[in-house]
């Protein structure tokens, strides 16, 4: 903090001749009786360093003629000279310090001119325009002001008098000692400030995740439910593990059999084709032998005929003369052509016997082929009938059961993990419960904490400055923690 100095206050008026006070370099006293003006230069540093208008500030009464203070401080680089009326709100600065601009300062400043008094005399002392300040424990902050911290440096009668330390100001108490802790440390107190913008979406990010916390826990408790009224018709006095590894063999033993009888299905099947393709050469080969007894049955037919024609024939009697020259004929000899006739019908009666007898056997060969083949589709249809009604239903029935039981186990594993689950989502819900209710800051606890950081210097320095008086007797020197004053020979 740059060093500041009282260089001179004047005051003036339209009938008045200047008045003025040079302060010392080091420390000025002024004394003097009752009504001789003390007070009043008290109020014209305190009207110059921009006090409010109320009527207890005002340095002069109308009737004293004095309307202006003016107000010379050095303030290491330059002098700054503070001009104010009694009737202004404002003050005019006339700076020859290059960190200080000249010009009008209002004590509430406005669009039109954004300059205030407040950031003059913070900006002089080298302090922060912009920094806000714990006001309560509740987080809530307010600007540090220079109104706040003048306290500390302007002291009047009635404080002086009170039996109250001055570390105690009437209003805004808290800001008061927050701006002093700042004043000696430089800490700004972040950890104590509260964002409410910030609080307000934590606390919603809490209240939905609180939400989602207690909708899980909810849908937990209804699985649970249906889950425990499973195991209820499930629970049994034999093991489950044991009853899931009988269910196991029993579905082994069902597959197996159904691998057998499925295998002894393909083989019947196969042999079934290998019969019906037997079958079908041999009724191919039986129409063949029809068509030729056919053939056999025409030709007999016809050598029949022709035998029975011939023999007629040869019973009638022959004419020996020619009907027309009346001369003797030679008659002809069929006899030989009659042999061979008889000869040819025998043979053909002969082959079509034979073939009577061959497509009679093929024909036992097809009926006794047909019915092996109808056999085979009668157990093959078994089988099929055996795994579809018998081994198919038992197979799936173990199966359920056994799916059932492998449930069970699933249930309770599920269950398990639940009760932990939810004994996390307990724990959870009331952590953010805690922390719906809870801030992320530090209440600000200002006496203690600036008794803390002042207690041990003030101490000393209060000793210093008795035994340099002679305060006799002088015993113990202590720093109330309960009202922030000196306590001596407690």
């Amino acid at each position: 903090m740059p060093s500041i100095k009282l260089i001179s206050l004047a005051a003036s008026g339209p009938n008045k001749s200047l008045s003025t006070i040079d302060f010392g370099d080091r420390i000025t006293i002024i004394a003097g009786p009752s009504d001789s003006g003390k007070t009043c230069i008290y109020k014209c540093i305190n009207w110059a360093l921009g006090a409010s208008n109320d009527e207890d500030n005002v340095p002069f009464d109308e009737q004293d003629g004095y309307d202006t203070v003016v107000l010379t401080l050095d303030v290491g680089d330059g002098r700054v000279v503070i001009t104010r009326k009694t009737d202004w709100k404002k003050v005019e600065v006339s700076s020859s310090s290059p960190s200080i601009e000249s010009g009008e300062y209002l004590l509430s400043p406005t669009k039109a001119n954004p300059n205030s008094t407040n950031d003059l005399f913070l900006s002089i002392l080298g302090l922060p325009t912009d920094l806000s300040l714990p006001k309560n424990e509740k987080g809530e902050t307010n600007r540090f002001t220079w109104r706040t911290i003048v306290k500390a440096f302007m002291v009047d009668e009635s404080r002086a008098d009170s039996s109250k330390s001055i570390l105690l100001a009437k209003d805004n108490q808290t800001l008061y000692i927050a701006s002093l802790i700042y004043l000696l440390t430089g800490n700004e107190l972040d950890e104590y400030k509260g964002d409410k913008e910030a609080e307000k979406i934590k606390k919603a990010k809490h209240a939905a995740l609180l939400e989602y916390i207690k909708g899980q826990r909810a849908s937990l408790e209804k699985k649970k439910i249906e889950f425990e009224s499973k195991i209820k018709d499930l629970e049994s006095n034999e093991s489950i593990e044991d009853k899931i590894e009988d269910l196991n063999n029993a579905i082994n033993e069902l597959n197996a059999a159904i691998d057998r009888i499925t295998a002894e299905s393909q083989k019947l099947s196969v042999s079934l084709l290998i019969v019906q393709e037997k079958i079908s050469k041999n009724r191919s080969l039986l129409s063949r032998y029809e068509t030729l007894n056919s053939q056999y049955a025409t030709d007999i037919n016809r050598l029949t005929f022709i035998v029975n024609n011939e023999e007629l024939i040869n019973q009638e009697e022959k004419p020996t003369k020619c009907p027309y020259c009346d001369s003797d004929m030679k008659p002809h000899d069929h006899s030989s052509y009659l042999q061979a006739s008889r000869a040819e019908l025998v043979k053909l009666i002969q082959k079509a016997n034979e073939l009577e007898d061959t497509r009679s056997e093929l024909q036992d060969t097809i009926d006794d082929d047909e019915q092996m083949a109808d056999d085979y589709k009668e157990r093959i249809e078994a089988n099929r009938m055996m795994i579809k009604e018998k081994l198919t239903p038992q197979r799936a029935e173990i199966a359920n059961m056994l799916q059932n039981y492998k449930e069970y186990l699933s249930i309770v594993a599920s269950l398990n993990y639940m009760k932990q689950y939810d004994v996390e989502l307990d724990e959870e819900q009331k952590k953010y419960e805690k922390a719906a209710e809870t801030t992320s800051f530090t209440p600000f606890k200002g006496r203690e904490m600036l008794f803390n950081t002042i207690n041990e210097e003030i101490v000393e320095n209060a000793k210093s400055i008795l035994k340099s008086m002679h305060y006799e007797p002088l015993g113990s020197v202590e720093f109330s923690d309960k009202n922030l004053d000196l306590v001596i020979n407690k």
